[in-house]
């Protein structure tokens, strides 16, 4: 019997159409149930069955159990006997999954137990346990227990799997609500419809209506008649339950979603049915933080045991160095962590600096304190040269460039550096590199000697030949000049002998002014002839002088 109803559920999950996959749900891997008192093959149908409520829940996207087979035995893994954590995590690594759903079935007497784990493949961690207990038949434990647990794993309210009582033939229903808008969730199946609503083609008996609209929610039991209309009015009010919380250090501070609750003990009433997340803290214990699903009309408790701590001042210099506090890594260099007691291991690194590794105790409301300073291995040079753009090199290798020049990974020792440049003098220096410092040198380069000489050797040419043209061009305009005043001491000359012939005062005065003014002439163009000439005379004297300088 037990074999004719899940297979004929099975063939009900198969059939109906899968809704879209929405990428942002996790996915999640389902080991087989284990047990030492349900034989193996009624194990492996409450397995299907939980594979197939956890989607129901619409929270996750499940592996299918041939795929899961068939990677598994790609990877040479053996899935039967994989209890332990550690071991589930593998499973979940191999599969690519991001959770994995472990769990066991129990009996004892009459009572049936179910108890499921969902563990976070990447931390390893248990992120929410489910337990069920049935006073019932191993068919109710595969027929509703098994959805009801698989729905406070997933914290959603359970899908209705169970047939509800049905008669012949289908009937409508007509479904409002206030405020209207709400989504339709049919015997625990949501719908596209959102009120209001007329439901058709609905097989004729009973059935489960929730309207849900954001925090507000409805629900009740229809009856579908056979071939009629069944007009359904509901008024959406806050679903809530209530959440009591409790730790074994009393007076710690509760917080709900964010908010301040109190000190434990405290009972939170009227809180929104779901997920919460709930964090409790005291001074001198580690925070307590974990998600809490909260029942419609129903009370959560939680029983919270605090562990305690004590305090980690660390401060590594440089701060990009990369702290490790066991293996757990810090984000910064400088930080003050809430440990549990215990001792740790803190090591810090640098790429080319030393190390640090120390190792401290932390006790309870106690401060430890790490402080340490990472020494670079390398040193640091810097060359500079006026004039800059010199040629930088070293002895032994390691220092090469052109100025100005920073380099900041060198090798600790001695090194000559050279610094040169072309048409300039060189210049030597030996420097001392050390760990984590500074060396600096800086060069001065004058021109090299040849240079200087080059140099005025181009400038005592250029004055030789300049003084050698002004000479020869000086010499040439004084014989003009010195042509000049021999005419005109000729003209001088005539217009005196006329002077002296003249028998008119006309005549006399005439030619006394022709000759004054032959005269004038003359003396100034013999006076430009003898400057010249003089001119004429230093500039071949320094020109020759500088010929034989």
């Amino acid at each position: 019997m037990l074999h004719r109803v899940a297979l004929l559920f099975l063939a009900c999950f198969f059939a109906r159409t899968a809704p879209a996959q929405r990428q942002e749900l996790p996915r999640v891997g389902v080991l087989d149930l284990t047990s030492e008192n349900v034989p193996a093959a009624e194990l492996r149908l409450l397995s299907d069955r939980l594979r197939i409520e956890l989607f129901n829940t619409g929270q996750f996207l499940v592996i299918e159990r041939q795929r899961m087979e068939e990677i598994l035995r790609e990877q040479g893994f053996q899935q039967s006997g994989c209890v332990a954590t550690e071991c589930v995590v593998e499973v979940g690594q191999l599969l690519g999954t991001q959770k994995m759903v472990a769990g066991s079935v129990g009996r004892v007497g009459e009572v049936y137990t179910i108890s499921l784990r969902i563990i976070n493949v990447e931390t390893g961690a248990i992120e929410r346990t489910a337990v069920k207990d049935c006073r019932c038949s191993l068919e109710e434990v595969l027929t509703r227990s098994i959805a009801e647990v698989a729905a406070e794993l997933a914290g959603t309210a359970a899908v209705v799997t169970t047939p509800l009582p049905r008669g012949e033939g289908v009937g409508m229903v007509f479904i409002e609500s206030t405020p209207p808008g709400a989504q339709i969730i049919l015997n625990g199946r949501p719908r596209r419809e959102v009120t209001p609503a007329t439901l058709r083609q609905l097989p004729a008996g009973e059935h489960i209506v929730r309207l849900v609209k954001e925090n507000l929610i409805a629900e009740e039991r229809v009856t579908v008649v056979r071939d009629d209309l069944v007009k359904v009015s509901l008024t959406l009010r806050p679903g809530s339950g209530s959440l009591f919380i409790e730790s074994a250090v009393p007076g710690a501070e509760v917080s709900v979603d964010g908010r301040p609750q109190g000190n434990t003990p405290v009972l939170v009433r009227e809180i929104a049915s779901g997920t919460h997340r709930v964090r409790v803290t005291i001074t001198d214990y580690l925070p307590w933080e974990e998600q809490v699903v909260v029942e419609f009309d129903k009370r959560a408790e939680v029983s919270v045991t605090l562990q305690p701590c004590g305090y980690l001042d660390i401060r590594i210099e440089p701060a990009s160095a990369l702290v490790r506090v066991n293996d757990y890594r810090l984000e910064t260099g400088n930080r003050r962590l809430a440990l549990a007691t215990g001792e740790y291991r803190i090591a810090a690194t640098l790429a080319d600096h030393d190390s640090l590794v120390q190792t401290v105790r932390i006790a309870q409301g106690q401060v430890a304190t790490v402080r340490g300073t990472l020494l670079f291995l390398f040193g640091r040079v810097q060359v500079n040269s006026t004039p800059s753009g010199a040629t930088v090199s070293s002895t032994p290798p390691g220092i090469s460039g052109t100025t100005p020049l920073w380099k900041d990974r060198v090798e600790p020792g001695r090194y000559r550096v050279q610094v040169t440049m072309a048409r300039r003098a060189p210049y030597e220096e030996t420097v001392e590199v050390r760990r984590d410092e500074t060396a600096t040198v800086s060069a001065n380069l004058p021109w090299h000697p040849e240079v200087i000489r080059a140099r005025n050797a181009r400038i005592r040419a250029g004055f030789r030949w300049t003084s050698l043209g002004i000479a020869l061009v000086s010499a040439g305009v004084a014989y003009k000049f010195d042509r000049d005043a021999k005419s005109a001491y000729d003209e001088r000359n005539a217009a005196y002998e006329k002077y002296r012939q003249a028998y008119t005062s006309a005549e006399v005065n005439y030619w006394r002014q022709v000759l004054d003014d032959a005269e004038k002439r003359g003396d100034r163009a013999a006076s430009k002839r003898n400057i010249l000439y003089g001119v004429a005379g230093a500039g071949f004297s320094i020109g020759v002088v500088l010929w034989v300088w």
